[in-house]
């Protein structure tokens, strides 16, 4: 009974509608969304497949390059966490902003640019050192 009243009423909605509005939209999902889950879809499929063809040529090839050195993978380690907790506080700083709390803001703000110099510092210190 109540999927009958569903189906009236898109009939009757889309009898109102003008022929140009290109009436309803027969999964009642806009198309923003639906292009919004199209290209995440998309783009799980693009990096899964580059992955496999990664895996792919790497199993294939007896000489592939060694892997880094250890330094070289925990410097790329705190580098990847002193960025991430930068991005958070950003998200503190954006979240203080909405709440009209200023000077929690500010001092969001101040750890993100800390975090940001430390980030750029330990990139220098990186490309100093010879990639190594």
């Amino acid at each position: 009974m109540a999927s009958q009243d569903v189906v009236t009423n898109l009939h009757e909605a889309a009898a109102r509608e003008s022929p140009w509005s290109g009436g309803v939209s027969p999964y009642a999902v806009g198309s923003k969304k639906l292009g919004m889950w199209l290209f995440i879809v998309s783009d799980a499929i693009t990096f899964g497949a580059l992955l496999i063809a990664y895996s792919f040529v790497r199993v294939g090839t007896p000489e592939w390059p060694r892997p880094f050195a250890t330094p070289s993978i925990a410097n790329a380690t705190v580098m990847t966490a002193v960025l991430l907790t930068s991005s958070v506080t950003m998200v503190l700083a954006v979240r203080a902003a909405k709440l009209g709390a200023r000077s929690h803001v500010v001092g969001w703000l101040v750890a993100t640019m800390l975090g940001g110099i430390t980030f750029e510092l330990l990139t220098f210190c990186t490309c100093a050192s010879g990639w190594d």
